[in-house]
């Protein structure tokens, strides 16, 4: 198939859905949506080499995931390439392309993007700075306007823009207070005092349900938080649970999390909290206290009118369209470059240095291996030597007028013991 452009986004090669996953779709989907009338043809893979595994029914999507191979199979001549790679894996994606250099090799514009979607997992510099061999445009977008900074853009010498996720109030059924159940849920994700939270809910909120949003389509995970007048993240603070349950018209629970929250004004809600500690000490006074028509609705329109500020679904598309066109929020300073520059080739040297240590051993092993084939030979030549010359001397002994004269004896001893050996 021909197309002068092709996109490519990476997703784990297992059929799951989680925030950043569906991040990953939505972004895909809303870059094809924007380039509808163009050349460029978007497309979902797994990570290199994996095999594809087509729909993901866990949430809805229109996507299909491909595996590597089987683009390169279906756009065998592309002039324009970007390769988007989650940060999970940025530190592996070299050895990932590195299979495929020669239809790399072969796109006259290559470039490749870091989905710096969890600042927590995104590797340092000199741990995917082998991607330059490939390419020198390489650049990193963000899911959280906290970390979509100058500073972040310095930190790992890549150019910068920050996309947010697509998250919008139109997306979500809000319900009221009045209709919602006596229902609070919770995130899947571990957390120190997750499990003592719970079971203060459960030991003192006995008019509750308490449930776990866990092996849920994305669509029950929506209906459901939407009945809930309560939802806990025990995730990264700032996160889905927290936005889509204030879209929903749930007050949401979390502790601060300086990575993630994108302003610390968020500590004046009075069900966010400064540590676990705090969270279990009063998450049940706050529950009671905001299990009134009057008290809940006003802490929720003052989360929604907070939130409603950093997510949208126009901001997320204009930023989207901006990163399409080239341009970025931030580039690196040229200390950062320079400096980062210094530490990758520090890294390098080190590998370089480790790989001679290796192949040093792997040396000596031969030549001790060699050493000992050669002692082994040595042996071998000594006992053919030594077998030789017995089998010349019994030759010498057969061919004797004395072995021959003692022939009939020695058939008559044959015979004589056979005998015996019968009257016994």
């Amino acid at each position: 198939m021909k197309a002068n452009k092709l996109i490519l986004f990476m997703v784990p090669p297992d059929v799951i859905v989680n925030g950043g996953v569906m991040s990953i779709f939505s972004i895909s989907d809303t870059i094809r949506k924007t380039l509808k009338d163009s050349d460029t043809h978007v497309h979902i893979i797994t990570y290199p080499p994996h095999v594809g595994y087509g729909k993901n029914p866990l949430f809805f999507n229109k996507e299909y995931v491909y595996g590597i191979d089987e683009i390169i199979s279906k756009y065998k001549n592309v002039d324009s390439l970007l390769i988007n790679i989650p940060e999970l894996v940025a530190k592996k994606a070299f050895e990932m392309l590195a299979p495929y250099k020669q239809y790399l090799n072969s796109i006259s514009d290559l470039k490749i993007n870091i989905l710096n979607q969890n600042i927590r997992y995104m590797p340092d510099f000199n741990k995917f700075c082998k991607l330059y061999y490939f390419t020198n445009y390489i650049t990193q977008t963000t899911a959280h306007d906290k970390y979509g900074t100058q500073e972040t853009a310095n930190k790992y010498g890549l150019p910068l823009k920050h996309l947010s996720v697509n998250l919008d109030p139109s997306m979500y059924k809000k319900v009221s207070y009045t209709e919602k159940e006596n229902l609070i849920v919770y995130s899947p994700d571990n957390s120190s005092k997750k499990s003592e939270v719970i079971e203060i809910l459960r030991d003192n909120l006995k008019n509750y349900k308490i449930v776990e949003t866990r092996d849920l389509t994305f669509e029950d995970y929506k209906s459901l938080i939407a009945r809930a007048k309560f939802v806990i993240t025990f995730g990264e603070g700032m996160d889905g649970y927290l936005i889509e349950g204030v879209f929903s018209g749930a007050i949401p629970f979390s502790v601060y999390n300086h990575d993630f929250f994108p302003s610390e004004s968020f500590l004046e809600f009075q069900s966010i909290y400064n540590t676990e500690l705090d969270m279990v000490n009063k998450i049940i006074s706050d529950i009671k206290y905001l299990d009134s028509s009057q008290t809940f609705e006003q802490l929720h329109q003052k989360f929604l009118a907070t939130v409603k500020d950093y997510y949208s679904q126009k901001r997320y598309k204009t930023n989207i369209k901006a990163f399409l066109d080239g341009k970025f929020d931030y580039t690196p300073s040229l200390d950062s470059i320079l400096n980062n520059s210094i530490q990758s080739i520090k890294t390098l040297v080190d590998e370089s240095a480790q790989v001679q240590v290796e192949f040093e051993k792997y040396r000596i092993s031969l030549v001790e291996k060699k050493e000992a084939l050669v002692e082994k030979n040595k042996a071998i030549d000594k006992l053919r030597i030594e077998t030789e010359k017995t089998n010349k001397q019994l030759q010498v002994m057969y061919d004797s007028f004395s072995w021959k004269l003692t022939k009939p004896l020695r058939k008559m001893s044959s015979y004589i013991e056979s005998v015996l050996i019968k009257l016994r």
